[in-house]
């Protein structure tokens, strides 16, 4: 199930790498987030992993991404507090912030929303569901 919760943030201010977009993946299951680094990769995005909720936000306030991929039940700080830290953060810049979980019910949903995460993906997301998405953002980034 894919859910909208918010707008997409508008335009970026930066010019997307040259390469694509610059993703950060927070996962805690290193083979899934390796595979979909790999994937993503392929398809010229520049790809960071963050496998605790600690990682993702020490990788995102150093070198903010467009797009955060956010697994929700990560240890230490949850997928949550990671969206809440990088909206902080980046002070109204854009970024793309996704839950890709297995925590899909109403309250979740909702919980994802005050977050300021913008897509609530169930797991397991196709990959090229994934791919099609940032493609997508970029295309409204350059615009």
């Amino acid at each position: 199930m894919t859910t909208m919760l918010t707008d997409p943030p508008p335009a970026a201010s930066k010019v997307p790498h040259p390469a694509g977009l610059d993703v950060l993946i927070a996962e805690d299951n290193a083979a899934a987030a390796t595979s979909l680094a790999r994937i993503l990769g392929t398809a010229g995005h520049t790809v960071r992993v963050a496998l605790d909720g600690g990682s993702a936000v020490e990788a995102a306030l150093a070198d903010p991404p467009d797009v955060a991929l956010l697994d929700i039940g990560l240890p230490g700080y949850d997928g949550w507090e990671v969206a809440r830290a990088i909206r902080c953060a980046l002070r109204g810049r854009p970024c793309l912030i996704v839950a890709v979980t297995g925590f899909d019910d109403d309250a979740d949903r909702s919980r994802s929303r005050a977050a300021g995460i913008n897509l609530h993906l169930r797991k397991p997301t196709d990959p090229e569901l994934l791919t099609d998405l940032l493609a997508k953002y970029a295309r409204r980034q350059v615009h």
